[in-house]
């Protein structure tokens, strides 16, 4: 079990132990929670870009 462990995360030591405090995941979900608005943004403006070009070449296509 040791030997598998080493193979995955090999800086870690069997007797260390990871220790993360409720303040820190509070923390950490807070920083998400600010920049989730901007990465909808970004994402929305990509999408609106995609329509764009896509309705460009629709109406620019050779009618039949």
């Amino acid at each position: 079990m040791e030997k598998a462990a080493k193979e995955v995360a090999p800086e870690i030591t069997p007797a260390e132990e990871i220790m993360v405090t409720t303040e820190e995941i509070v923390a950490e979900a807070k920083e998400e929670a600010k920049e989730a608005p901007s990465r909808l943004r970004a994402k929305l403006r990509e999408l609106e870009a995609t329509w764009e070009r896509a309705s460009i070449q629709f109406f620019q296509a050779p009618k039949l």
